[in-house]
């Protein structure tokens, strides 16, 4: 009897990640910090998937994109915290490395009664993640429609050059990009000013939050910083400005797009939540300012939920939330 090989067909990846993964502590309901050689007690304590770039593709998946995730984690107990989330929403991890000699990076993250948050992390295999490890996950047929960068001050070996390489591969594939820097632990030097805003040239979406404007250009006003990023090259920006909603300004006009009410119970991931929302939307045809309307949506959600909740919406809960909510008067 003849047997006929089996084909395999590969998984055609419609966005793709890249940057940082972590296993995450999380201590909710923090009533005050502790001081140096004092103890705070906490009612209880969570173990879950973090990492801006993993964030991101959790909340891309579970809002039914097929994601994939390139980055680098450990063979530990903290990789396998990672890969367990990215199993239970189908992240496709061909392009995640793995590293028997290493470490996977570690985040303890502190959430005040408010849902304010604080965190400490460890940098672990991020540090190593290297152009190297990525170039072939662009390479591929079809290449992935949209690619995202986040946790760019955990990524020691892609930052700078490396990083710009990668972006001129994504785009001359075809992708969207899209960049988010988080803040810089190091409190934003001249150099890494000057870094990041020649990595904008290569970005057609670029992801601040209010504060990170003001650390990049120097304004205190998002409109007015927003300006001086699209004159340093940005072709467009989606400032996150938390309660009061976005800024989405291109190089026509800036626009700015109100927040949902809901009650906040945790922000963590809020941004990775809209950054996804935003590149989900789009690749599914939506306008720009639809795109933020949407983002705004599954931000609104995700912080609304307690920490013991699934941490992200998927898309039937951020369609009836859209349906029965409307955007805060402006």
């Amino acid at each position: 009897m003849n047997q006929q090989k089996r084909v395999v067909i590969p998984t055609v990846v419609q966005i793709l990640a890249i940057g940082d993964a972590n296993a995450e502590f999380v201590f909710p309901q923090l009533e005050k910090m502790p001081g140096f050689g004092r103890e705070v007690v906490v009612p209880e304590m969570l173990t879950r998937a973090a990492g801006s770039a993993a964030n991101f593709a959790l909340c891309a998946a579970s809002l039914g994109v097929k994601t994939g995730f390139a980055g680098r984690l450990a063979v530990d107990q903290f990789g396998e915290v990672v890969l367990k989330a990215f199993r239970e929403v189908d992240v496709d991890t061909q392009c995640l490395r793995l590293a028997e000699d290493s470490s996977t990076g570690v985040t303890i993250a502190m959430i005040r009664e408010d849902g304010e948050r604080a965190f400490v992390t460890f940098k672990g295999t991020n540090a190593q993640l290297q152009l190297d490890d990525l170039e072939v996950c662009l390479k591929q047929d079809p290449p992935p429609r949209w690619v995202h960068l986040a946790g760019y001050h955990l990524l020691d070996a892609l930052q700078g050059r490396p990083l710009v390489e990668l972006l001129k591969l994504a785009k001359s594939r075809g992708a969207t990009t899209s960049f988010d820097t988080g803040w810089d632990p190091a409190d934003w030097s001249d150099d890494t000013v000057e870094e990041v805003k020649e990595i904008l040239q290569f970005v057609d979406v670029f992801f601040p939050n209010g504060d990170e404007v003001k650390a990049l250009t120097g304004e205190r006003s998002p409109r007015k910083g927003a300006q001086l990023l699209i004159e340093a090259g940005a072709p467009a920006l989606v400032v996150k400005l938390g309660k009061k909603g976005c800024l989405l300004a291109t190089k026509r006009d800036q626009h700015h797009i109100p927040a949902f009410d809901v009650e906040v119970q945790d922000t963590t991931a809020a941004g990775d939540a809209f950054d996804a929302g935003f590149a989900v939307s789009m690749i599914s045809g939506a306008t720009m300012g639809r795109a933020a309307v949407f983002a705004n949506a599954v931000a609104a959600l995700r912080v609304s939920r307690q920490p013991g909740q699934t941490l992200f919406p998927n898309l039937q809960e951020t369609t009836a939330f859209l349906m029965r909510k409307r955007p805060l008067e402006t």
